[in-house]
C-alpha cells in the first residue's frame, strides 16, 4: 500500500500546500504492526505524534480496553494521541500501519504555513502574535475552527473567559443542559458515563490542551 497519499490526508498536513506536504510525507516513520503489537505504553514519555493509517487499534487505560480504532472512523486522520505521557496503551487489532513524525519537525511545518498566510492574511496573524499557544494552535487546527473565517475567529477568542477548576470538579454533568462550549487551555479533562445509580461511571476518553467539549 502507497502511504503517500494517506499521509497527506492526516490533520493538520491535509490543510498545508503541496511544497509543506512533500516535507510531511518525506519525515514520516513508517511502522507495521501485528495482532496485539504495542505501539506504545500508558504513561510513557514519547514526543512523537502517531497516526494510524491502516488497519485497526486498542487503546487501553489500566488493563481494560475503552475503544477501538480503524481507519474507516472519522477521527482517524487525526493524531493518536498528544506528544509527552502517553494517556493509553495502544495496541494493533489485527495488522496496523502506523505512520509517525517528530512534535518539533511537524509543529516547524504548521509554523511555516502560518507564516506564508500570514502574508496574505493579516488577521490571522494578529490571532498567531497577541496568543501563541499550544493549545490555541490545536484549536486553530481542529477540524471545527479550520472553517471559520480569520474574523469570526477574533471575535470568538475576544469572547473567551478563563475558568479555573479543581481537581475532580464536574465541569459538565450527564443528562444536564448545556450553555457553554469549553476549551482546555491547561491540564486533562476525564470522560465518563454514568449507565447505573450507584456503580462506579465508566471511563470514556480523557481530553487535553486544544481540545473542546460542551454546546
Amino acid at each position: 500500500m502507497d502511504a503517500e497519499p494517506l499521509i497527506r490526508k492526516l490533520e493538520p498536513i491535509i490543510r498545508l500546500p503541496d511544497h509543506l506536504q512533500d516535507k510531511a510525507v518525506a519525515m514520516a516513520t513508517l511502522d507495521d504492526h501485528h495482532h496485539g503489537s504495542i505501539v506504545y505504553r500508558q504513561d510513557s514519555n514519547d514526543d512523537r505524534v502517531h497516526y494510524l493509517i491502516d488497519g485497526g487499534l486498542e487503546f487501553v487505560w489500566h488493563g481494560r480496553v475503552t475503544r477501538t480504532l480503524n481507519t474507516n472512523h472519522r477521527t482517524a486522520a487525526e493524531p493518536l494521541d498528544p506528544p509527552g505521557r502517553k494517556r493509553y496503551t495502544v495496541r494493533a487489532d489485527g495488522a496496523a500501519r502506523i505512520a509517525s513524525f517528530k512534535r518539533v519537525e511537524l509543529d516547524r511545518l504548521v509554523e511555516q504555513f502560518e507564516r506564508e498566510a500570514a502574508n496574505n492574511t493579516p488577521e490571522v496573524a494578529e490571532i498567531g502574535t497577541e496568543q501563541a499557544s499550544d493549545w490555541m494552535t490545536r484549536l486553530l487546527q481542529s477540524a471545527v475552527f479550520s472553517r471559520l473565517p480569520a474574523t469570526n475567529i477574533q471575535a470568538i477568542f475576544a469572547r473567551m473567559e478563563r475558568l479555573g477548576v479543581d481537581s475532580g470538579e464536574v465541569i459538565a454533568r450527564q443528562g444536564e443542559i448545556g450553555s457553554f462550549y469549553y476549551v482546555i487551555e491547561q491540564g486533562y479533562c476525564e470522560v465518563s458515563r454514568s449507565i447505573d445509580a450507584g456503580r462506579k461511571p465508566i471511563h470514556l476518553d480523557e481530553l487535553g490542551p486544544g481540545t473542546a467539549f460542551g454546546e
